[in-house]
């Protein structure tokens, strides 16, 4: 796996648990997140 697919995957996850988090809390924090 090079460098370039393991940011990749990393992220992916990143968007995974963000997506997860603002299921959880609701759309508000995330649109002041980004």
């Amino acid at each position: 796996m090079g460098k370039h697919e393991m940011m990749q995957t990393k992220a992916l996850l990143k968007v995974f648990v963000v997506g997860a988090f603002m299921e959880e809390n609701g759309v508000r924090l995330w649109t002041v997140k980004f």
